[in-house]
């Protein structure tokens, strides 16, 4: 119905200026605890392609997302969020675009194991990953085909 909603995303990206506000005001809202969930969408959004032609234009954005110096206290702030109602999905979408989104630089490169490195300790993460599991196994032992 709206052929150019498609193209929205990409032009978005394309005005430099406003794309960093966006990467800005998105990370202080995280890592501010304000709304985050609505960023970490908004986020996940520039830095996913809307098509094949838009790949190395998310990558760029990733890359750039990447190597703010705010970039490890987000992601640290988005382990936080893991234990908030209908964050699953989002959370899903924004790792798998900005962790799942290979390196393009050595200098990129650098920056994610960095980010990755600091929340790799850290205990909101480790007791989310339990509570995942523990839930994880009390559903593989239910019985009833309804409660499956």
């Amino acid at each position: 119905e709206f052929p150019q909603a498609a193209l929205l995303l990409p032009t978005l990206r394309n005005d430099e200026a406003l794309l960093l506000n966006i990467i800005t005001l998105c990370c202080h809202w995280v890592v501010s605890d304000f709304n985050p969930l609505s960023a970490l969408s908004t986020l996940a959004g520039f830095t996913s392609p809307c098509n094949s032609a838009d790949i190395p234009a998310a990558r760029s954005t990733c890359t750039l997302l990447r190597g703010r110096a705010i970039f490890p206290q987000l992601l640290q702030a988005s382990v936080g969020q893991v234990l908030k109602p209908h964050a699953a999905p989002v959370l899903a979408r924004f790792w798998d675009a900005v962790l799942g989104t290979p390196p393009q630089s050595m200098d990129d490169s650098a920056h994610l194991a960095s980010a990755l490195s600091a929340i790799a300790n850290d205990a909101a993460l480790e007791s989310s990953l339990t509570l995942m599991i523990t839930g994880l196994h009390a559903r593989s032992k239910e019985t009833l085909p309804a409660a499956r």
